[in-house]
């Protein structure tokens, strides 16, 4: 869910840019399926192991490598799995451009670019024994990944909670398996209220509670949970429901689980009755008690039906404490966090992005052979060639053709505005070092054109290392590959390395 939520956002980054995603998942159940279908993104499913076979990061990280391989050329891979981390990472690391892991558990060594951790009170030096002190850090709620429809409601929120005067919408959300069935106890808590001995006077003038329960169609208690509720007309089930931003905002008081849903409560102000159902979710939950904006209820499978119901109780007559909750949980979560994630990646990602939108490599053909003749004929350029002698055409032509057909040579003309502005060519000498050169219309240059054409080298080769031959005097194209990353060897050679193609899946 909170990779759907960052993938909406990705999805909007410009109009003018199409970005193609495609979530690459072990088996799910067919709700999940549906939703990421629903939104048009492709979705490829890994396979189940064999039997004698046990899952490994290692056999994970070759089925994925099979599938990026197959895809077209991509920017960014987010990976959002609790088992995966360096081993898995450092396999996948050639096959992409960027990585952002999503974790919650600060435990264990990431190799990655981006790290988010939208855990309230998540510091960066959570993670100083983890990354390397390359990665970029998005620690805290001020990255929270908050879906619009809820982000759209805060202000409406807002207002609803200042004026709630009386308790009478419960809401009962508590993940989708919930295998040791907590949403029974939950249940059973609010039935206890309509118990006459447990209401004042004034409360027993008023109409019912309502309560609306939120759970899968993968829930393991399900049927059980039916036939629990069968008797009690108050009680709405929803499963797999498209509506939960409306039932929050509808709700005056929630039972939940302290994971994603925790944050999507605290943007509308919901008072919360909350319990940790997984490991991850202590922090949470002991972090937003401390700030007064839940109740933390503590593990699951530890709490009874009598302390929720005391808990609630005490809410629902208590207003100071109910409306100092409210404000606290609207503190917590501004909705703002999924567009910050948003401008971190694309500040940088844009720069990659603007890249390809300035110019494109595009393989040579024998028709571009009179335009690059026009180019290495000109003598203002030509006195910095190994051969400064203006070539024939004839001459030109056999050189022209040899590099179209010779397996160990590339050449590429440069395209920018879908027109040709330049040459770049690879010749390669001996494993994987290339020796580059780059030629640009003497009208065209000084655009930056030639640094963007250098850039797009780890998208032409796998690992390499790029070797340029620069005339002593050709300060400018000298500057031109300091600027792409080449260093130098000596006063006429520049060298660099690349550590490996990189391929990138949403």
């Amino acid at each position: 869910m909170r990779c759907l939520t960052l993938v909406h956002s990705l999805k909007s980054v410009s109009s003018e840019k199409k970005i193609q995603i495609t979530f690459i998942c072990h088996k799910l159940p067919e709700y999940l399926k549906q939703k990421i279908l629903n939104e048009s993104f492709e979705l490829i499913e890994l396979k189940r192991e064999c039997d004698n076979e046990p899952w490994t990061q290692e056999n994970d990280s070759a089925q994925c490598i099979n599938i990026l391989s197959s895809l077209p050329t991509t920017d960014l891979l987010i990976q959002d799995h609790y088992r995966l981390n360096a081993p898995w990472q450092e396999l996948i690391s050639p096959f992409i451009q960027k990585l952002l892991v999503i974790d919650d558990l600060a435990n264990r060594k990431h190799k990655t670019d981006y790290l988010l951790d939208q855990t309230f009170g998540r510091l960066p030096e959570d993670y100083t024994p983890w990354v390397d002190q390359t990665c970029q850090l998005l620690t805290g709620h001020s990255f929270i990944l908050l879906r619009s429809e809820f982000s759209k409601l805060i202000s409406t929120a807002f207002n609803k909670r200042n004026n709630t005067d009386t308790i009478e919408n419960i809401l009962i959300s508590l993940g989708g398996m919930d295998v040791n069935n907590i949403s029974e106890k939950a249940i059973k808590s609010v039935i206890n209220l309509q118990n006459p001995a447990m209401q004042t006077e004034q409360q027993k003038q008023k109409k019912q509670y309502k309560l609306n329960l939120v759970m899968s169609s993968a829930a393991t208690h399900l049927d059980k949970i039916k036939k629990l509720i069968k008797p009690h007309s108050w009680i709405s089930l929803h499963i797999d429901t498209n509506e939960m931003a409306k039932l929050m905002l509808d709700a005056d008081i929630a039972i939940g689980a302290s994971g994603t849903s925790a944050w999507e409560r605290c943007s509308l102000g919901l008072p919360t009755l909350s319990i940790v159902l997984a490991d991850n979710q202590s922090l949470v939950s002991a972090n937003l008690a401390k700030q007064g904006a839940i109740i933390n209820l503590g593990l699951g499978e530890e709490i009874t039906v009598e302390g929720i119901t005391t808990e609630l109780i005490a809410l629902i007559n208590d207003k100071n404490k109910y409306h100092l909750m409210s404000e606290k949980c609207f503190k917590c979560c501004d909705g703002e966090g999924t567009y910050r994630v948003k401008n971190q990646l694309f500040n940088v990602e844009n720069k990659l992005l603007n890249v390809r939108n300035k110019v494109q490599l595009i393989p040579a053909t024998i028709d571009d052979q009179e335009k690059t003749f026009l180019w290495q004929s000109n003598t203002s350029i030509r006195r910095y060639f190994n051969n400064p002698a203006t070539p024939t055409w004839e001459q030109h032509s056999q050189w022209f053709e040899k590099n179209l057909t010779d397996p160990s040579s590339s050449l590429y003309m440069i395209h920018s505005n879908k027109l040709p502005v330049g040459t770049l060519r690879l010749d390669k000498q001996h494993n994987n070092e290339y020796e580059i050169s780059i030629l640009i219309d003497p009208t065209k240059q000084g655009k930056g054109l030639a640094l963007n054409a250098l850039n797009q080298l780890p998208f032409l080769i796998k690992n390499g290392t790029f070797i340029a031959i620069i005339h002593k005097d050709n300060i400018s194209s000298q500057n031109v590959f300091k600027k792409a990353g080449f260093s130098s060897v000596s006063t006429t050679r520049y060298c660099l390395k690349i550590k490996a193609h990189k391929k990138v899946s949403l």
